[in-house]
């Protein structure tokens, strides 16, 4: 007498349709007591799915890291352009310009060769380290609750096309 071992192995039926979106316990709740319908949770669901989806790119890793290397670079962009100045600008006696002297000295085999070619550098340095800054300033979250507004203003549309749809009223 051999079990049968096919009716293990098959799924149950369950009431949710395959394509339909994942929605929490709690937000199901919520949508069902505005309105009891099926495909208004779905739409719901998918709300709330874009809603993340927003979030995910604005925080992501990729986008945490971009600004810490960028963080980094203009921090080191500004103290080499303040020790290329210090070179340049600084008493003749300055520690910098008796550095860089050694430098173009070991690189060059002239002590002003290496001041003449770092005069284009603290520019680009200069420059480099402005722009960095407003990259930074650009891609840093506020921390006003304005960072997501783009986000809120994703759902928002979308519960009020939802609600228009479905013939309800805000």
């Amino acid at each position: 007498m051999a079990k049968n071992t096919r009716s293990a192995r098959t799924p149950k039926p369950s009431s949710r349709p395959i394509g339909r979106n994942r929605i929490g316990k709690r937000l199901e709740r919520l949508a069902r007591q505005i309105k009891d319908c099926d495909e208004f949770v779905d739409h719901v669901a998918g709300l709330r799915n874009r809603y993340l989806h927003e979030q995910a790119l604005r925080e992501s890793a990729a986008q945490t890291a971009l600004r810490q290397s960028t963080r980094t670079f203009h921090r080191h962009a500004a103290a080499l352009a303040l020790w290329l100045r210090q070179a340049h600008d600084g008493s003749m006696t300055a520690i910098e310009r008796e550095a860089l002297d050694r430098i173009g000295a070991q690189l060059h085999g002239s002590a002003g060769a290496a001041r003449a070619q770092s005069a284009p550098i603290l520019a680009w340095l200069t420059r480099a380290g402005q722009a960095a800054e407003a990259s930074i300033a650009r891609t840093t979250p506020r921390q006003d609750g304005l960072a997501g507004a783009d986000t809120a203003r994703t759902v928002a549309e979308g519960l009020r096309a939802t609600f228009e749809y479905h013939k309800l009223k805000v």
